[in-house]
């Protein structure tokens, strides 16, 4: 039976660990309770009503962070721009801790891939064309270019000028009209539409600290249509391998779904329906500031996500103090890249290879900003070759019970209802969260007790526990 112990949090009893099973019981709700099943599974989890067949009564199916997910939920697709991260950011910026005063170390990597400092210099480098942008008059602009008659644009609706503008400019370049300004007008509209969807120029919609990838995204997005300064600083490395942090929108709630991992929101999706479903565990990572899932693709394609969270690893028996550790909680591959045809394989291994180490250098990277010398990896994945990468890595044992979480879940718990007293939703009594860190219940081979291997992705094994105590010989 997998039932891990799992963290939590209510105001009740604080921080707490608790197995899943006895987190179900105490605090999980039913479906059935928020209409979230279909009218025959709605009658089957009645109390009183039997299961068809003459069988027994269903047994009750509680879910963990319901209420709070159903809310998240709700909220999200209301409006598919919605987005959590200047919440998050913004109540993790005001939560008491002082990461650098306390522990030596920062967090805010894990808010932004880019650096603040860098999107700020570039920001201001192309100031005057982006203020030039920001006052294009596109109506105008398409008038003076003969695209548009006046009664004809007067009759557009002014949020479909642009659009309907484009589309005007393709049809004439495709007949065979050649016109510079015509062609540089495409391109002024086309990054005035970029410009639009994220207003760079304005700091009071778009701070700098919650926004410095999204305001970097948009700078390379103008660079593509109109020639910027510095951009290429915003995107250094390979060009066939990107890396981005997942956007705390509704496609969060849906990663799962997408990689076929665990988290997904339908059992019947993942790649392995035999492993436990944690989607429950989702509504508290993104609540928490400091998870985060990094994104790959690979020539476009959506490749990977990495899972990471800083915590602290206490490993008394060499006589060093608690240290940080920045954890790879997991590592999933979309179906794409988890092909394991022998036709396929040859042929896709130099790439899996190789956006695997530059995966694994970006965690580096990240861990460097973040101040953080050790990164410590779970072995554990959705796909069988990252499995056997991770494998490979050096090994070190940590006692699960002595790996720290900084608050474990009150940041959680006070982030999740402050968002939901400020939009009408009942607070949650208690939210749950499963770090794969703590998990002995998933490669049974690796662990011994309480003690669990873990892949050192960088880092001296000789931090963790000596084999006398991590085997007991």
């Amino acid at each position: 039976m997998y039932n891990p112990n799992i963290t939590g949090y209510s105001d009740e009893s604080g921080s707490f660990l608790i197995s899943l099973a006895e987190a179900k019981t105490a605090y999980g709700s039913l479906p059935s309770s928020y209409r979230l099943l279909s009218p025959l599974k709605q009658r089957g989890q009645a109390a009183a009503e039997p299961v068809s067949g003459g069988a027994d009564r269903r047994e009750p199916n509680r879910v963990l962070n319901l209420d709070l997910g159903y809310h998240l939920k709700s909220w999200l697709a209301a409006d598919k721009l919605r987005n959590l991260k200047p919440f998050v950011i913004d109540f993790f910026s005001g939560w008491h801790r002082d990461y650098q005063k306390e522990f030596g170390i920062t967090v805010t990597p894990l808010q932004n891939l880019n650096d603040l400092e860098v999107v700020a210099s570039v920001l201001a480098a192309n100031h005057p064309p982006l203020v030039s942008l920001a006052g294009l008059d596109p109506g105008l602009a398409l008038l003076e270019h003969g695209v548009f008659k006046k009664d004809t644009l007067n009759s557009i609706a002014p949020e479909k000028v642009i659009a309907k503008g484009l589309d005007a400019i393709a049809k004439k370049l495709a007949s065979g009209a050649t016109s510079p300004g015509l062609e540089l007008l495409c391109s002024q509209l086309k990054a005035r539409q970029v410009l639009d969807r994220t207003p760079v120029l304005d700091r009071s919609r778009y701070p700098l600290n919650q926004y410095a990838d999204e305001i970097a995204a948009a700078l390379l997005a103008v660079n593509g249509c109109l020639t910027l300064e510095e951009c290429e600083r915003l995107r250094p490395g390979d060009p066939s391998v990107r890396f981005s942090f997942a956007p705390r929108d509704f496609s969060y709630l849906q990663l799962g779904r997408f990689f076929g991992d665990c988290t997904s929101d339908k059992r019947y999706l993942q790649s392995n329906c035999q492993t436990e479903n944690i989607y429950w565990t989702v509504f508290s990572w993104i609540m928490d500031g400091n998870y985060q899932i990094l994104m790959v693709t690979v020539d476009g394609k959506p490749a990977m996500k990495c899972h990471l969270l800083p915590l602290f690893a206490d490993v008394p028996q060499i006589g060093r103090d608690i240290y940080p550790c920045l954890f790879v909680d997991a590592i999933e591959t979309t179906a794409w890249f988890r092909t394991e045809e022998n036709s396929t394989r040859e042929a896709a291994e130099p790439i899996m290879v190789h956006a695997f180490d530059s995966l694994l250098e970006k965690v580096r990277e990240i861990a460097d900003r973040m101040g953080i010398e050790a990164v410590y990896s779970e072995r554990f994945s959705n796909t069988a070759w990252v499995r056997q990468a991770l494998e490979r890595l050096p090994e070190i044992y940590l006692d699960t019970k002595r790996i720290v979480k900084v608050d474990e879940l009150e940041d959680v718990y006070c982030c999740a209802s402050r968002f939901c007293r400020e939009h009408a939703f009942t607070p949650p009594a208690a939210v749950f969260m499963e770090i794969q860190a703590r998990n002995t219940y998933l490669i049974s081979e690796t662990i011994i007790g309480s003690n669990k291997s873990f892949g050192v992705v960088r880092g001296d094994p000789k931090n963790g526990l000596p084999a006398k105590y991590a085997f007991g010989v």
